[in-house]
Order: C-alpha cells, then structure tokens, then sequence
C-alpha cells in the first residue's frame, strides 16, 4: 500500500509538471518511473523508483551478508602525530607544539591572521615551531 502511494504521488507529480494523463506518465516513464537527466560533469544518467515485488520479510538476509564475505575485515590503523608535521607558519621540524584556537564564536574580529588562517582550513589547532608559537 506505501508502496502504491509513493508511485502513484510521483506519477502524479509528473502529470502536473508535463500537463499529461496518469496513463500517458506510465507510458511515458513506464510504471517504475525511469527518469533520464544529466549530471553536474553533463553525463548522462537514469534513476528509477525502486520498487519491490513483495515485502516478506527475508529471514536469512543478514546470514547471506555475513558470510557473503570471503576474507576478514582487518582495519588498517595509521596512527597520525600532529607534532611530527613541519610547522604550518614557517615549514620547521624542530620543537614542534599544537596551538589551538578559540571556538569561532568566541573570537572577536578582527582576528589574528593565523585565526583567520585556521578558520579558513577548518582547523582548531594547527603544529607550529616553538619560535612561532612565542611569537603568537
């Protein structure tokens, strides 16, 4: 019944945008509603109304996807130091220290330009050298 109610809503929504019947949309779009458009890279692309035959429930589909999978997941871990980047301001690797910075709605503007830096790249706190850091 949902089913029917979102197909019939699309058609309709259709037959009101191109002034056609329900029957014409179905002829037009057949009755899983296939849609041509282009994409942002102007590829052409199709995109239908998934319908489903039945909606008995599928007892073993977990089963089936659990052991759908031949090999073990192993998660690859790479532990990433922030202290052992070069410093962002000036591109030394000695004495390097993390400078963290206010949330962006308590710092009052103007800012300082490695703010205003920070808030571009989207960063709290960034590496920098330990002459950069005093200097801040």
């Amino acid at each position: 019944r949902i089913q029917y109610i979102v197909q019939f809503s699309v058609a309709k929504t259709l037959a009101r945008k191109y002034d056609i019947s329900l029957k014409k949309v179905f002829t037009k779009f057949s009755p899983s509603i296939k849609v041509d458009y282009l994409s942002e890279n102007y590829k052409k692309r199709r995109i239908q109304l998934a319908l489903y035959p039945n909606f008995k429930r599928r007892r073993k589909h977990f089963y089936n996807l659990l052991t759908a999978s031949k090999t073990p997941f192993t998660p690859i871990y790479r532990p990433y130091n922030p202290t052992k980047q070069p410093c962002t301001l000036c591109g030394s690797n000695d004495q390097i220290r993390m400078y963290h910075r206010k949330p962006v709605s308590l710092i009052s503007r103007p800012a300082k330009t490695v703010i205003e830096h920070m808030i571009r790249i989207n960063r709290r706190q960034i590496p920098v050298c330990k002459r950069c850091y005093n200097s801040l």
